[in-house]
């Protein structure tokens, strides 16, 4: 590397670095020694490698700040390491008070290396790991000590514009293999599954015809799940338990539902700081109820998942009645991934498998261990206003059928967000952001 970015010192400790017109960063430093080492330039959070081209500017004193010019931006600085941001109308853009919508506040986006606005994070707001260009990775290059601090601004200010910026510095994410769009349905049975489950699993979903790409194995296929419930030891080994070995070795039973047109593997999940790169995002774990299903709408489409430039967000497609079940697949089936994560496809005497899952839940006399899951189980098991006039298994099996027509279609939106960084699901608001119908966040938090 020649010099990373176009790089202004206002102190010897703090400088800004621009990338664009309209795209910078301003870095604070307390490192001992040289305050800025080039291999320290590039943190996790970034994904643009190669040097930047040169930006024009000019500079500006006044005795209270050091201002940094662009075609597009002021930015005035303090020796204290306070900033803010004007257009050449002398017009503020930041600091600003509007609505947070994800990564997009007024016009513009403000991130470190933790999160977007300052939202709550348990990661260091400080860069702790490094690109290295002799390796090519993030993981060669670490400062344990709070010694970095980046902060990043774009200004668009309209969404696409914010997007491309957002996308040209932190990077794209990757475009999936064809099969990941497929449906995945995970065979989910704690300490007690087998291989001889899995492949009734795989046989239950051809006679039902669904169409399915992948079968995913959780934890139990691996001795961090050794069988018993009591005494669990997930996440210390990765050797496959005996369950799962027999009567075929495990090569041998990928082959086999590789036959049977069900390959069998994994999925990533819950990555964190640039975790957009990485493949597959999950929300979390569900309550399962009409709210919660409510509220992953409204967070994969958009507070916490397009908005939040994580283009791949999915949840567990799991309900605890099977209304809920049939809407949440229909959700699921027009998102970028189609995942069911449950002991299904069990549809029929679901009332069984919900006793069983109920366990969890009250003790031995009966009584439910916490009073917040007692109202919820009040909620899930209300009526919905939907009269279905075709059985559970037909409603899937039709949700399925559409999201495999749609297949060419949401790869190309999928190659679409990885060369502009426009997320395939897109709230109202990015098409009418003026209007307050589209623009606010109507799902509390």
């Amino acid at each position: 590397m020649s010099q990373y970015c176009t790089s202004i010192e206002i102190t010897p400790r703090l400088r800004v670095d621009l990338f664009n017109s309209r795209a910078f960063r301003v870095r604070k430093s307390e490192l001992p020694g040289e305050p800025f080492p080039s291999d320290y330039e590039i943190p996790f959070a970034i994904g643009h490698v190669h040097d930047w081209a040169p930006v024009g500017y000019g500079i500006s004193r006044t005795p209270t700040s050091i201002n940094v010019v662009t075609r597009a931006l002021e930015i005035r600085v303090v020796e204290s390491g306070e900033w803010s941001v004007f257009t050449p109308e002398a017009r503020q853009v930041y600091p600003s008070n509007g609505p947070i919508h994800g990564l997009f506040r007024d016009g513009y986006i403000l991130f470190d290396s933790a999160s977007a606005h300052q939202q709550p994070s348990n990661c260091s707001r400080y860069a702790h790991w490094f690109y290295s260009h002799t390796t090519d990775s993030y993981v060669d290059t670490f400062i344990e000590e709070k010694l970095l601090l980046d902060e990043f601004f774009i200004y668009g200010p309209d969404y696409s514009a914010l997007f491309q910026g957002f996308h040209e510095i932190t990077g794209p994410a990757p475009i999936p293999c064809r099969k990941q769009f497929g449906f995945m349905q995970t065979q989910h049975l704690a300490e007690e599954g087998s291989q001889q489950k899995l492949l009734e699993v795989a046989a239950r979903i051809r006679k039902l015809e669904l169409p399915c790409d992948t079968l995913i194995l959780d934890f139990e296929w691996g001795d961090s799940a050794p069988g018993d419930a009591s005494k669990p030891d997930w996440g210390r080994s990765l050797e496959w338990q005996a369950n799962y070995t027999t009567p075929m070795e495990p090569e041998a039973l990928v082959q086999h539902l590789k036959k049977e047109r069900v390959p069998a593997g994994g999925v990533a999940k819950d990555n964190q700081v640039g975790a957009h790169r990485y493949g597959v995002q999950w929300t979390g774990d569900i309550d399962m109820t009409w709210k919660e299903f409510r509220w992953q709408i409204e967070a994969i489409t958009g507070s916490e998942g397009s908005l939040q430039g994580y283009p791949y967000l999915n949840s567990d497609t799991l309900a605890r009645n099977w209304r809920l079940q049939v809407r949440w697949h229909q959700f699921t089936q027009l998102t970028m991934f189609s995942r069911a994560h449950h002991m299904k496809p069990r549809y029929a005497g679901w009332e069984k498998w919900l006793g069983d899952f109920e366990k969890f839940f009250v003790d031995d006399a009966g009584r439910v261990k916490n009073p917040e899951f007692e109202a919820a189980t009040l909620e899930t098991h209300a009526e919905t206003p939907v009269d279905w006039s075709e059985s559970p298994t037909e409603a899937i099996r039709a949700a399925l059928a559409l999201r495999y027509r749609l297949l060419p279609y949401i790869y190309s939106l999928a190659h679409e967000d990885f060369r502009t960084g426009m997320p395939p699901l897109r709230p109202m608001l990015m098409a009418f952001d003026r209007d307050p119908n589209c623009s606010r966040n109507q799902w509390p938090h």
